[in-house]
């Protein structure tokens, strides 16, 4: 029973990881299409889209070592 609520947390939250990264792609084209010019909108654009990815592929990992048995 346990075992399947924390496959259904883990689902949820690979979803949500996987929801980020596009919005984050979102941001950053809208702002070079509108010609933003703040760094600081660049700055966290480039941000928002580093930690989309580096949690999506921290996800993914975790995901397949689960899958494989391993435990580190």
């Amino acid at each position: 029973m346990v075992d399947q609520e924390e496959a259904k947390l883990r689902k949820r939250q690979f979803r949500a990881v996987m929801m980020l990264l596009p919005l984050a792609l979102a941001m950053v084209i809208m702002m070079a299409v509108l010609g933003e010019s703040s760094w600081q909108m660049w700055l966290f654009g480039g941000l928002m889209v580093l930690s989309a990815t580096g949690m999506l592929i921290g996800q993914i990992m975790e995901r397949r070592r689960t899958e494989a048995g391993g435990n580190g």
